[in-house]
């Protein structure tokens, strides 16, 4: 079984699929993956991985700059209520905190940090 969840930009698909159904279509699930779209793997009946394409260090890097350049330009400045930021948060995957209404972004851990 194959749901589709949400288009993010032109390309990029969202779906979800069962662990069975991955076994079963390796290759054209890894051909889907490769084609820059994105793969939720569940297992019982809850959402176990995720697979996506391979991004360099650097590749996420810069990706992750991206998404923190638009969170800030989509919310830079403008107030929100606590309730607004609970929900923008559980849809991010930036580390973010909220102080007198506004969503102020953290900075992601640096390499050496993720070793210590």
């Amino acid at each position: 079984m194959m749901r589709r969840h949400r288009v993010i930009d032109d390309k990029k698909y969202n779906i979800t699929i069962t662990a069975t159904e991955l076994k079963k279509n390796l290759g054209k699930y890894l051909d889907y993956a490769l084609d820059n779209n994105e793969l939720v793997i569940t297992k019982n009946g809850s959402k176990a991985v995720r697979l996506t394409p391979y991004l360099s260090d650097y590749d996420r890097y810069e990706l992750m700059k991206k998404r923190e350049q638009a969170l800030d330009y989509q919310y830079g400045g403008e107030k929100v209520s606590y309730e607004e930021f609970i929900e923008i948060s559980e849809k991010s995957n930036l580390r973010m905190e909220f102080i007198n209404g506004e969503i102020i972004l953290m900075d992601s851990p640096s390499f050496v940090h993720q070793e210590i």
